[in-house]
Order: C-alpha cells, then structure tokens, then sequence
C-alpha cells in the first residue's frame, strides 16, 4: 500500500506539490485570520455615548404615566443599537416601556417588557435601517411606562450634546438622560472567512490544475490570476480606501456622464445620482470593521434613487481617456440601474478588465522575461491600484505594453521601419504624458541597435521622431500643470512650501532634503511597493513582503536559454534611466506635498516605483547569476499564493481591530 502510496506521488509528482504547496497557502492565510480575530469571534461591538459621558452623575425616577423626552442633534447616527441605562422599579413582569425614536419623517417605536430589563447594565434597542444611516437631524427619544413603580435612568449634568434637552411631563430637567449607540454584536469575521477560504481553495486548486496540464500560457495564466486576485481586492477593499480613489470615482463618474450625454456638468456644479452622491459621500477612506458593515447594508442591487442631484464636489481635469474602462463601466452600472455599491465596483471592476488585458497582451509580445512582467503585475501593490478606479491602472498597462513592444523590437529579426515607429509613438504619446516622472520611460529606445533598423537613416530619425512626440504629448496633456512648478504654496493648503525656482536657487539645500529622504525612508518605500495598503493604514508583516520580493528577484534572473544580457553599459544607462524616475518622484513632491523647512520630502509611497521596474528588470538581469530551468509557472504560482495569503492577513487586520 505504502509502495502504491509513494509510486503515485512520483508519478504525479508536480501535481502534488503542487497541491501541498496550495493547502499551505490557506494553512498559512487562515493562521494570521485566525491568530488575529480568534479572541475578537465575538468582537466587541463599538459603543459612542452621545456627549462622549464616562461618568453618570445621577439617576432619574420615571413613574407610571409620565412622558420622558429627550432631544438632541446627532451629526453622525451610523449604530445600530440605541441603549440607556434602564433600572427597573418593581418585579411587574407584565409591565413595560414603551419607546419611541424618531427624527425628520422617521419613527420608530417598541415595547421593553420588564422582565427583559437588564438592571445591572444598558438595555439596547435595534433599531431599523433608517436610523443607523448618517444623519443630522435633531433625534428625540420618547419613553412612557406601565410598570408599577416605574423605572430609573441614569443621567448627567454635563451631557455636552448640541440642542440637546430633556423634557419630563412638560417640564425641561437640568439633568440630561445619557443615551449609548451601538453596532450589533455579530460576528461576521467568520462569515467572511469561509467566504474567501472557499474562492481561494476553488482558484489554488484550478490555478494547480492549468499549470500542470501545460496547456495554457504564461500570458493567459497571468490574466486569470490578475483578474482573480484583482476581484478580490476590489471586494475586500471597501469604496474609497484605494488612495485618491475618491477623486478618481468622481473623475470616472463625470466621463460616464459625457458618455450618456450630458455635457453641461461643470468643475463644481454637476450631477450624480442621488443614491450615488449619498453612498459616496459616507463611504470612509479608512478599511474597518464598520466599513464592513455599512458596506453590507448598501449592497442591495438596484437603485433606490435615480433622481439627479447636484453636487459641488470636484473632479480631476485629465484626458477623459484615462478613464474610459470606468467610465464605461459606471455608465453600464447605471444603465442597468444598478445600486450606488454595484455601480462603484463596476467601475473598479473595469479597470481590472483593462489591466488584465494590457497585462495579457504584454506578455504575449515579450520575446521572453515574461515571469518577470507577470510578477510586476502579480505585486500586491499592483492589484491594490488596479482594483480601484484611479487611473494609475492606465498608466501601469501602458507602460508595460511599451516596455514589451520595445523588448519585442530589441530582439526581432524583423527590421524596425514606419509602422513599428508608428505604434511605439502612439503608445508613448498617449501613456508617458499622463505622468511626467516617468519621461525617462520613453528613452529605453535608445537602447535599440542600430542594425535593428532597415536604414541608419531610419534609426536617427526613429529616435528623434520618438522624443518629440514624448515632449510634445507632455506639453499637450501637462502643460497647465506646470503652473503648480512655481508655485510656493503646498498643493490644497496654505502652507508654504517648496517652488521649481527655490529648488534651483538653493541646490545644496535641495541635495541634502533628497539623501536625508533616502535614508530614512528607504524601507517604508520597499515595503510600501509590496504591502502597505490604503492610506498607510494597512501595513503587512516584513515576512510577507520579503516572500513577494524574493520572488521578484527570482524573476528577474536569466534563464539558460534566453538570449545574454544587457552590456555593461547599456545596463548602466537603464539603471540611471530609474535613478531620473526616482529624482523625478522626489522633486515633485517636494514641490507639490512638501512644507518648507520639512527636512524630507513628503508623501511618496512605493507604487509610485512600479511603472520603473522594467527598467531595473534590465539592470538586474545579467550573464552569472542565470536560472537553470523554467520557473515561470512556479513564480507565478507563488506570487497568487503569497496574494491570497496577504488577503487573509488584510482581513485579519480588519476584523481584528
């Protein structure tokens, strides 16, 4: 049996380590879910005590017949429970308190029976879904009572809530009634937990079986993984938590408009649908628990409210391209009259259609190094963006299309003439623009042979055809940004700040605010290309994000059977081409996000890098350190386990707090 045993796993011996390395991965995953929101199962619910009361200063005698009132204006209702501390007076199990809450148009009422009266604690009300929405409304809360004897509330003097009162019997009290609101206890960290292990276990397992069978290619398999895995992120990361991603929805929103012709919205006068507007106006940029919640609670699936509304909310003045994937996608959303939810993640989920895509085709055209561009996209950062509605994701396909159609022409026989020139120069017209920092991008073509083109005549021309277009699409699509070079204020504030003419004056100070970032940021940017999600609020374990950049590294190695490296020269020129990239990012946010006398540049994160790493794939690339087989499936399939892990742990993260 044994011998049977041992002589099947050598004959299927991919398969099955294929396999065990699959069940790892959800081993891994569910012991940080777990690890983290074990002794949260149950997690406590999030408790506001209007007034922010930790001290209760008193009690108050409610008997049968009398009216209690108590009035306030909430600004942010988003519990699900309303409490207050109810001690009854008598042992009347037959009696009870009646409530009613109500604010606006809204009421609600309900019957406390005597028996059910905690005494030694609150008493919690669930209220319906029109009260736990954002609200600001005076709330009023009436209570009446049958029980013989009546029963006692807690109150306090200093309850500093605005218009607040308390009215008993006619008469306004001193003493305010101190009113508690609640989520609901329920768990749904397991819920969620299930959810995910049963979609990651379906795609390890499907994502075993293709690689195995080795008949699909590295393009395809990478297409699915990043779709996949992008999905997942869109979902798990609620609306909004995607950095900037609320400007970029009211950017695609405003195209999806044009797209379903009104074209009469202006930068601050135009409309959304007014379940739209709502949705998007409460969702947090912060991931949590309660985000988790709210999301559930808006995830109907049709439209509640299509009427327009106008909103004053701005939007980005960017080529409306950039966001034609979203656009079409909430256009598509409210066609079919969509929910304000589904019509968010259309938008996301269009973008990662569009990336997947790019990604597709990119690998496709690549002669090889394909594991190396399939991990670029794999990188957790990566399908963070793509998962949302920025369009960074337009910017992340097109400069991986222009790095493969130029790996494609560097190694082809086929010799470069007018069409190849034709294709690259719309590519970089339309991409490199959009992101100035990323100019340096473009120059790789420089690095084509000159015995690659059918003429030396076509190879000068080529060149400088090619640069021309890069500054004149610069100057097309950036040039009212330039404006914000000079200026000596931070970008949305009234801070003084760094200017392109101080940076110029004062160069020595300029080159000591740039090593001085270097130092002591050099490990947030590392960590921030792989694993730092949202608004730096989610940061992944070092464990994590060194597997992800080992594999990385791994990618980026030669194989035997690949064509040599790069000279040393030409390695050297694409290793300066990132260091500009880098200098770039640096100089524009030391003018854009930077407060004079700051010492170090301000808000540069990591995946500002990833559209560069094709640049160093060239560098790191070389004739010693070489692969001896192909691992492009093994990467690939480590890469999405090292994902679905980092999934797991964002959960855990969330659900643990």
């Amino acid at each position: 049996m044994f011998e049977k045993i041992t002589g099947f796993i050598k004959k299927h011996r991919a398969v099955f380590f294929a396999m065990v390395a699959g069940l790892l991965v959800l081993l891994i995953g569910t012991s940080i879910f777990w690890l983290k929101v074990w002794r949260y199962k149950n997690y406590p619910a999030k408790s506001k005590t209007l007034g922010d009361i930790t001290e209760f200063d008193g009690e108050l005698s409610v008997m049968p017949g009398d009216t209690l009132d108590q009035t306030y204006t909430v600004e942010e209702l988003e519990y699900r429970k309303l409490g207050m501390y109810f001690k009854s007076n008598s042992d009347d199990d037959n009696g009870s308190i009646f409530v009613k809450v109500s604010f606006e148009k809204e009421e609600f009422s309900a019957k406390i029976a005597n028996k059910d009266i905690n005494g030694s604690g609150y008493t919690y009300l669930k209220l319906p879904d029109e009260f736990y929405q954002k609200v600001s409304a005076p709330l009023s809360v009436e209570l009446t009572t049958d029980i013989k004897a009546g029963f006692t509330v807690v109150t306090n003097k200093s309850f500093e809530v605005p218009d607040s009162e308390t009215v008993l019997n006619g008469e306004t009290l001193e003493e305010k009634v101190v009113i508690d609101l609640r989520t609901d206890k329920t768990n749904r960290s397991l819920a969620f937990y299930i959810t995910f292990l049963i979609l990651a276990s379906v795609f390890m397992a499907a994502l075993t079986f293709v690689i195995c069978k080795k008949k699909w290619s590295i393009a395809l398999i990478t297409a699915v993984a990043v779709a996949f895995l992008g999905i997942s992120y869109m979902f798990i990361f609620t609306p909004n938590t995607v950095p900037d991603e609320s400007l970029h929805y009211r950017t695609a929103y405003h195209v999806s408009n044009k797209m379903m012709f009104r074209f009469n919205d202006k930068q601050y006068n135009w409309y959304m649908r007014g379940e739209d507007l709502t949705y998007h106006n409460s969702a947090r940029p912060g991931l949590t628990a309660q985000e988790y919640n709210r999301t559930i609670d808006n995830a109907h699936l049709f439209c509640k409210d299509k009427e327009m509304t106008v909103t004053h909310s701005g939007y980005m003045e960017n080529s409306d391209f950039l966001y034609l994937f979203s656009g079409v996608g909430i256009t598509l959303a409210r066609l079919i009259g969509l929910s304000a939810y589904w019509t968010y993640l259309m938008g996301r989920l269009f973008n990662i259609i569009q990336f997947a895509l790019a990604v597709y085709f990119a690998i496709k055209i690549m002669p090889f190094g394909k594991a190396a561009l399939s991990v670029i996209a794999l990188l957790p950062m990566s399908l963070h963006i793509a998962a949302s509605v920025s369009y960074d994701v337009f910017t992340m396909s097109g400069v991986m299309l222009i790095f493969a159609y130029y790996m494609k022409l560097h190694y082809s026989e086929e010799k470069i003439g007018w069409k190849q020139l034709l294709i690259l120069g719309v590519m970089i017209f339309l991409v490199i623009p959009q992101k100035i920092v990323y100019i340096a991008l473009a120059a790789i073509v420089l690095l084509l042979p000159k015995d690659n083109f059918k003429t030396p005549k076509y190879h000068f021309l080529f060149k400088c055809i090619l640069g021309a277009v890069a500054v004149v699409g610069i100057l097309v699509f950036q040039f009212l940004s330039f404006a914000k070079l000079n200026s000596e204020t931070v970008t949305n504030t009234a801070n003084l700040g760094y200017s392109l003419p101080y940076i110029l004056r004062n160069p020595k100070e300029t080159i000591s605010i740039l090593i001085n970032t270097v130092y002591v940021s050099t490990d947030f940017y590392i960590k921030s290309l792989v694993a730092y999600f949202g608004f730096f609020q989610i940061e992944m374990p070092w464990y994590l994000a060194l597997a992800m950049l080992t594999i990385l590294l791994i990618a980026f190695q030669r194989r035997e059977d690949e064509p040599t490296a790069l000279k040393p020269l030409p390695r050297v020129y694409a290793f300066v081409l990132f260091a500009i990239v880098f200098v770039a990012v640096e100089i524009i946010l030391l003018i854009d996000h930077t407060t004079l006398g700051a010492g170090a540049v301000m808000g540069i994160q990591g995946r500002y890098f990833i559209p560069a790493l094709p640049l160093l794939y060239l560098f790191i690339r070389n004739n010693t350190l070489t692969l001896k087989k192909n691992m492009d499936n093994q990467l690939i399939f480590a890469a999405s386990g090292v994902n679905v892990v980092m999934l797991f742990a964002v959960m855990a993260a969330v659900l643990g707090q």
